[in-house]
């Protein structure tokens, strides 16, 4: 009878823990709102001083939205995720040289990103990592002061890599908070002014800090 207790209270415990780690496994899906710094390198391919080149640094929001799966793999939480992030920040500055100055606006537009993550579930909360690769869109306009029928635009969609740090709460049966920071780098991207005649080289980084919910369902 004892031997039937215990093996009865394990069996129990077994189904606690399970229960505990099958709070992270299965699809979900959620809403993120995200602050963004927005690095755009931008450089011409000769020593010219009115060629626009430089770093713009910019910050905005960037809200999104993500679709994922996650299952159980020995006491760790394997997973694979698809986001879409909007963007909303655009920077204008002032590039070139002081006998022909341009005007420049650098926009991030949205990025996307399929990742994968790997995570420890701690009781209520879930510790993880992700990488993968995304796909960045951002808009780069130049204007010469003194001919602005000259005004080029670079749009920039390019891959790059994806990685990122976070976790998430359960504060809910089936809904979580989840708090994150994640870094993108793209490659860069060439491209020629039509009226100068001139090659250009564009790169888009983005460092990310994240927080939403998400549901399981």
């Amino acid at each position: 009878m004892k031997k039937i207790a215990a093996l009865a209270l394990l069996g129990g415990l077994g189904l606690v823990v399970r229960a505990e780690e099958s709070i992270w496994t299965g699809p979900s899906a959620g809403v993120t709102l995200g602050a963004v710094r927005h690095t755009a390198s931008w450089a011409g391919n000769s020593s010219d001083g009115d060629r626009p080149s430089g770093n713009t640094l910019n910050t905005g929001f960037l809200p999104g939205v993500h679709l994922g799966y996650d299952w159980l793999r020995g006491t760790t939480v394997m997973g694979v995720e698809l986001s879409h992030a909007f963007g909303t920040s655009t920077k204008d500055s002032t590039t070139g040289s002081s006998a022909y100055p341009v005007q420049r606006a650098d926009r991030l537009k949205s990025l996307s990103g399929l990742t994968f993550r790997w995570g420890l579930p701690q009781g209520d909360n879930l510790y993880y990592v992700r990488g993968g690769v995304g796909l960045v869109r951002a808009d780069h306009t130049f204007t010469p002061t003194q001919a602005a029928q000259d005004a080029f635009t670079a749009s920039n969609q390019k891959g790059g890599l994806l990685l990122g740090i976070g976790f998430e709460r359960r504060i809910a049966d089936s809904l979580a908070f989840r708090a994150e920071y994640t870094r993108f780098q793209g490659a860069s991207e060439s491209y020629t002014w039509a009226s100068t005649g001139q090659t250009y080289r564009t790169q888009e980084k983005l460092d990310i800090f994240k927080a939403g919910l998400s549901w399981r369902f």
